[in-house]
Formats: C-alpha cells, sequence, structure tokens
C-alpha cells in the first residue's frame, strides 16, 4: 500500500504541468513565510516593550517639565514665607501632583498605542515586500523569461529606512512637542475643578482616590479619542528641506501614505477599544501604586492626610512611571 502510494504521488508531480508546479512552489513560499507571522507578531511586541523602556526617561523628563512642581516645593522650603502664602502653594502643589500623575497615565497608554500600530504597519510593509521578492525568485526559475521578471522585481514596494526612521519617531514628537502640551490642556481642564474641592487635611482612602481617577478617567476618554491623530501625527514635513527630486517625492508620497493609514486605524472602532483598554491598566496600575503609598505612610490604617500623601507623589513620580522594578505597566500592558 505505502509503495502504490508513492507511486501515484510520483505520477502526480509528473503530471503537474510546468505552470502548475510554480504554483504550488509559490504557494509553499507564502505558506512558509506567513507560518512565521506569529514569531513576527512575538518580536513586534518585543520591539514595543524595548522602544517604551527607551523613551520612559525622555517621557518623565517632559512631564516634570510641563508640570514643575518640584518648583513649589523648592519655594515651600523657605521659612519666611507667610501662611496665607503657603496656603495657595499647597492648594498649586495638590492640584499640579495629582494632575500630573493623571497626565502621566494617558500619556504612557498613548505612546504604548503608538509605538503598537507604528512598528506594526512599518513590519507589514516589510513582510509584504519580502513575500513579493521571494514569489518573484520561484518565478523566475520556471520564467521563459527571466528578464522580464528583473523588470517586475524594479517595480516591488520598498519602504524606505529614512521614511521608517522618520514615522517611527513620532513617539518622540509627541513626548517633546505639541502633542503631549496638546493633552496636558484637556487633562488639567478636567482636573483642576475635581482636586480644587479636595481638602489638604482630611483623610482619604486608596477606593475613595480610585472613584475620584476613574470619575476623570470617563470624563477625558471620550474627549481624546477624536483629537489622537492630531496629537501624535507631527504637522511639520520632514524631507522638506531635501532638493525637490523623484526620490523626495516617492518619501514623502510614502509617508502621506502611512499617515493616512495610521488615522484610520486610530479612527477605527477596534483601534478605540483596544485604546481604552490601555487606559485602564494604566489607570489600574497608578490606583496600585497610590494604594500601596497609604499602606507604606499609614501602615495598617486604610486613610491617610493628604499633606501626607502628595509629598510622596512628586517624590515618586519617576518611580511610578519608569523606574518600577517589576515594570508593572509595561508588563500589563504587553499582556493587553
Amino acid at each position: 500500500l505505502i509503495d502504490n502510494a508513492n507511486n501515484l504521488s510520483v505520477q502526480s508531480d509528473q503530471s503537474l504541468s510546468s505552470e502548475e508546479k510554480e504554483q504550488q512552489a509559490i504557494r509553499d513560499v507564502k505558506d512558509e513565510i506567513l507560518s512565521s507571522f506569529t514569531t513576527n507578531f512575538d518580536n513586534n511586541r518585543r520591539t514595543v516593550n524595548r522602544a517604551e523602556i527607551v523613551s520612559l526617561p525622555i517621557f518623565c523628563s517632559s512631564l516634570i517639565r510641563l508640570l514643575n512642581v518640584e518648583e513649589i516645593v523648592s519655594l515651600m522650603k523657605d521659612k519666611s514665607i507667610e501662611s496665607d502664602r503657603k496656603k495657595i502653594m499647597w492648594h498649586n502643589m495638590k492640584i499640579m501632583s495629582l494632575t500630573r500623575v493623571v497626565s502621566g497615565a494617558f500619556n504612557l497608554s498613548i505612546v504604548h498605542i503608538l509605538l503598537s500600530l507604528q512598528i506594526n504597519i512599518v513590519s507589514r510593509y516589510l513582510l509584504i515586500t519580502h513575500i513579493d521578492g521571494s514569489t518573484l525568485s520561484v518565478r523566475k526559475n520556471y520564467a521563459k523569461d527571466p528578464q522580464q521578471i528583473e523588470e517586475e522585481r524594479r517595480n516591488i514596494i520598498h519602504l524606505p529606512q529614512l521614511v521608517q526612521q522618520e514615522f517611527l519617531k513620532y513617539g518622540q514628537h509627541f513626548v517633546n512637542g505639541r502633542g503631549m502640551e496638546q493633552l496636558l490642556v484637556m487633562v488639567r481642564k478636567a482636573c483642576e475643578p475635581v482636586f480644587s474641592k479636595l481638602k489638604i487635611h482630611v483623610s482619604y482612602s486608596a477606593k475613595e482616590l480610585a472613584e475620584i481617577l476613574e470619575g476623570i478617567k470617563s470624563k477625558l476618554i471620550p474627549q481624546i479619542l477624536p483629537v489622537l491623530p492630531s496629537l501624535v501625527i507631527p504637522r511639520d514635513v520632514p524631507f522638506q528641506d531635501e532638493e525637490n527630486d523623484e526620490e523626495t517625492e516617492m518619501k514623502l508620497a510614502f509617508m502621506q501614505c502611512l499617515n493616512d493609514e495610521l488615522c484610520d486605524i486610530f479612527e477605527s472602532k477596534s483601534c478605540k477599544g483596544l485604546w481604552e483598554n490601555c487606559v485602564n491598566t494604566t489607570f489600574g496600575v497608578l490606583e496600585k501604586h497610590l494604594e500601596s503609598m497609604i499602606h507604606d505612610i499609614k501602615l495598617a490604617r486604610s486613610q491617610c492626610l493628604l499633606a501626607n500623601l502628595i509629598p510622596n507623589i512628586t517624590k515618586e513620580i519617576t518611580i511610578m512611571f519608569m523606574n518600577d522594578p517589576k515594570n508593572n505597566y509595561l508588563v500589563e500592558l504587553a499582556e493587553n
């Protein structure tokens, strides 16, 4: 039976025409490439994780620069300051410290979703180029006119390296440029009325603070979603200082294509749901940090004076978003 099956298989192969063999070889190549898609996805996820780790110091530095609570803390050390002025400074420090952590949670979720989309978009272009090139290599083995195949090879779309680099810089643009500043305006507008009502000499539990943060988060998500593309895509056109030749025009066309695709994805229902999950994840980790702080300050007690908590939040902003030894944000975002 085995011999008969082998003979039938050989006869079947021999009965295939050259064109059918070519198509079978192409299918085999595509199947082999696509079978590595899971590995490619895992590699992309690790790339996103590494990119986030690299961007976190810049992210924290920008956050501290835009909401400089440390300056107020430094001024409050002056013992000659009048009590009325000190009350105002406490009030401002309270609002800025809490606004800063809320802004940090939103910013981190945007950086994560942006890097994830960018790396996967670029990876898909590279994958398609690889499939097209491999397919032509197979066809060349069966072609009567190999020169025609080489002409087709020249028409394969290759995403230029410089375009990839410029496209993947959008996270830096967001953190260092207008994007983060525009987002901060929205966050401050939502946070200030809420945090102004909190009393410095009143004790709050982690649950109470979490409920306040959840209320602000629910209010801000529908406000931020429609403007996400404008926050992350720079207005400045890259390559504009180069000579206006065909190569420059091609780069600009590629950038426009990538920007359009990124906008379309951001506006999709599935992406909006994914970003909301990211926001929920970052706020969840933030709330755990606050709970841990309250426990450390008051040990067994479940409540803590806001006056005791605010200095800790101010001091530990970089621990929350950057120096976390377990990298809770990145781990949970990756799993998300």
